[in-house]
């Protein structure tokens, strides 16, 4: 993707692409973390194959609420955020940022499945499927990115991780009669769709006007609404505990 971007848009715009894939690696970060203590001893554990599908069923459903709420606070913000991350000369790459976003989003579920998939010593599977989706990308990078620049960009890398997610899901479903959760499913296009309407009905020409913060939270407000009337049981006391938490802390900080 640098060679791609650097070859037909130049060196000022592929310092920007870095900056694009920078901000969705940060966010990112917690994802990541979490799944190398929680979810890669679950699944590479010794047990029966339906306790693994159920962990990783189970660990995707909660990390695609992170993601949705920070991926479309950050899409709601791009020039905000890249300004206050970098400088205010990466302002023109905000445009692109919600295909990184997108693309940081798809890849923690592929992840998912993926570890699921070494865990159950399909580790040549897996590496034939993240080759296939990259492969499929960089064919698609010349295409997408002198169509639509660095949007472009996170859009290949995005439809590198649908290749191999779906790669992954028919492994699982054919080798082992394992299937993705219907909980999973709907919280993938949910966060996907999120951040699409983030993207195009807020235009950043508004971002710090007051009547377009006003509206942007709003429209986060309304996010986490909904993701709430998904929430088990479970989920809600464990979101009210954290709430209490933070609320707790931030009063001894006063």
């Amino acid at each position: 993707v640098r060679y791609f971007v650097f070859d037909r848009l130049g060196a000022d715009t592929a310092g920007m692409l870095q900056a694009l894939i920078g901000v969705a690696l940060t966010l990112a970060a917690v994802p990541n973390a979490v799944s190398t203590l929680y979810l890669a001893p679950l699944v590479n554990r010794r047990a029966v194959n339906d306790e693994k599908f159920a962990a990783a069923n189970h660990f995707a459903e909660k990390i695609l609420l992170f993601l949705t709420v920070g991926g479309v606070t950050v899409a709601l913000f791009p020039e905000l955020v890249l300004t206050v991350l970098f400088s205010p000369a990466f302002a023109p790459a905000a445009a692109g940022l919600v295909g990184f976003i997108v693309w940081q989003c798809l890849h923690q579920v592929t992840n998912v499945y993926a570890q699921l998939l070494i865990g159950l010593d399909e580790g040549a599977y897996y590496a034939v499927i993240t080759c296939v989706g990259f492969a499929c990308a960089a064919a698609v990078f010349p295409w997408f990115i002198g169509k639509f620049g660095l949007l472009g960009a996170g859009l290949a890398l995005s439809f590198a991780m649908v290749v191999s997610l779906v790669g992954a899901v028919v492994r699982l479903h054919v080798r082992f009669g394992a299937s993705i959760g219907r909980a999973v499913v709907a919280r993938t296009v949910f966060c996907v769709a999120a951040l699409n309407v983030a993207h195009f009905a807020f235009p950043t020409a508004t971002e710090l006007a007051p009547s377009g913060v006003l509206w942007r939270l709003t429209y986060l407000l309304a996010i986490g609404a909904i993701l709430w009337t998904t929430l088990s049981r479970e989920e809600r006391q464990a979101a009210i505990r954290v709430i209490a938490i933070v609320s707790s802390r931030a009063r001894t900080k006063q």
